[in-house]
C-alpha cells in the first residue's frame, strides 16, 4: 500500500511540471525526480516491512523454542545435570542413614533431631491446649495422671541410657511431659517427638496395672528411641522429590495414593512392630514385666472385635493384634533377659502384678 502511493505523488509532481510548457520545466522536472527518488525510495521501505525486518511488533521471527528440542537423555548438558544432582541426593541421602538401636535397622533420617523436638513441642501443645478448653484435660494431681506420669518417667530414665555401649544421642536432656486426655471413647495414646505422650482414658480403662501401663508407655517410648517420625518425615520428602523428578522428565504422574498402599503404610506396620520389640526392652530395663504387651493387645484385639472393625491388613497403619501378640510372645524370652540384667530383684520367670 505504502510504496504506490508514494509512486502516485511522485508521478504527479513530475507532470505537473511538465506540463508548465516549457523545456526548461520538463528537465527541470526531470531533475527533480532523480533528486526525489532516493528519498521516496526511503520513505516507502520505512512504511513497508521487508521480509527480513525482525521487529516483534511488526513481523516477529518464527517460534523456535520446542521445534526439534531433543529428549532429555539425549541431551548431554541435561543428563549432566541429572548425574550431578541425583549423585548429591545420594551422598545427602547415605550420610543421614542410622541404626536403630536395639534392633539394629537400617533407615535414612533425612530431619534434624531439633527439628523433631520443634515439632513435637508444638503438636503437644496444641493436644493439650484444646483438650483444656474443652475441659478434658486431666489435672496434674489426679490419681490416674500421676500413675502415667510415674510410668513415663521411669521409661524415660532407661530410654536415654546407652545401648551396647552405643550412647544415643538424640534421647539426652530430652524434656518428658505427659498428659491424659478424658475421652472414653478413645482407645488410644500417642508420643510426640522430644519425649511428649498423651494417654486417652478410653486406653486407661482397659489398662488395670501399671504393667500394662508401662507396655504402652515403652512402644510410644520406643518410637522416640528410633526416631521414627524423623523416618517418616523423609519418606514423605523423598517421594515429593520423586514425584516432580518424574513428572518434569518422564511426563508420568506418580499417585500418591498408591505409595501409601505399597510404602508408608507397610513402613509404619514395619514400625509399630519395632516400636513393640524395643517397648518391651525399656519396660524390663525399667524393672516392668515385660509380658504385660502380650495382654494389652490381646484387650485391644477383643476391643476391635466388639466395635465391628473390620480393616484389612494392607490398609492398616498397625499390624493386626493377634499378629502383635505373636510377635511379643516370640520377643518375650530376650525382653525377660534384659530384666534380668537390669537387677530388678526378682528371680528369673516372676513378675509382680504392679496393680494401681
Amino acid at each position: 500500500m505504502f510504496r504506490s502511493k508514494g509512486s502516485s505523488i511522485l508521478e504527479l509532481l513530475s507532470t505537473s511540471l511538465a506540463r508548465s510548457g516549457k523545456g526548461s520545466n520538463a528537465k527541470r522536472a526531470q531533475r527533480v525526480e532523480g533528486a526525489l527518488q532516493p528519498a521516496f525510495k526511503q520513505a516507502q521501505n520505512s512504511f513497508v516491512p521487508s521480509r527480513h525486518y525482525q521487529s516483534p511488533f511488526l513481523r516477529p521471527a518464527p517460534y523456535q523454542h520446542f521445534r526439534g528440542r531433543k529428549p532429555w537423555w539425549q541431551s548431554q548438558s541435561t543428563v549432566r545435570i541429572m548425574l550431578v544432582v541425583g549423585g548429591a541426593g545420594g551422598v545427602y541421602y547415605v550420610a543421614h542413614i542410622e541404626t536403630v538401636p536395639y534392633t539394629h535397622r537400617r533407615h535414612a533420617v533425612l530431619v534434624s533431631p531439633a527439628t523433631e523436638r520443634s515439632l513435637g513441642a508444638q503438636t503437644f501443645k496444641q493436644f493439650r491446649d484444646e483438650a483444656e478448653a474443652a475441659g478434658k484435660l486431666l489435672p496434674a494431681q489426679h490419681p490416674v495422671s500421676r500413675a502415667v506420669r510415674e510410668v513415663g518417667l521411669r521409661i524415660a530414665a532407661v530410654a536415654q541410657e546407652d545401648v551396647d555401649g552405643q550412647p544415643i544421642q538424640h534421647m539426652k536432656d530430652l524434656q518428658w511431659e505427659f498428659a491424659v486426655i478424658n475421652e472414653p471413647g478413645n482407645v488410644n495414646a500417642f508420643v510426640a517427638p522430644g519425649g511428649k505422650v498423651v494417654f486417652y482414658t478410653g486406653l486407661l480403662q482397659l489398662l488395670k496395672t501399671k504393667n500394662e501401663i508401662a507396655a504402652v508407655m515403652g512402644h510410644e517410648a520406643a518410637h522416640v528411641v528410633a526416631r521414627h517420625t524423623g523416618e517418616k518425615l523423609s519418606s514423605t520428602l523423598i517421594f515429593a522429590v520423586l514425584q516432580v523428578a518424574a513428572g518434569l522428565l518422564l511426563g508420568i504422574h506418580l499417585p500418591a495414593d498408591l505409595a501409601q498402599l505399597v510404602i508408608f503404610l507397610p513402613n509404619s506396620r514395619k514400625q509399630e512392630s519395632e516400636a513393640d520389640a524395643i517397648g518391651m526392652q525399656l519396660a524390663a530395663k525399667a524393672c516392668f514385666n515385660p509380658g504385660a504387651a502380650a495382654l494389652v493387645f490381646q484387650k485391644l484385639g477383643a476391643a476391635e472385635q466388639q466395635q465391628g472393625v473390620q480393616i484389612p491388613t494392607m490398609l492398616r497403619t498397625h499390624p493386626l493384634s493377634k499378629d502383635r501378640v505373636k510377635a511379643i510372645e516370640h520377643n518375650l524370652p530376650k525382653a525377660e533377659q534384659q530384666y534380668e540384667l537390669a537387677g530388678c530383684n526378682a528371680p528369673k520367670g516372676f513378675f509382680g502384678s504392679g496393680a494401681w
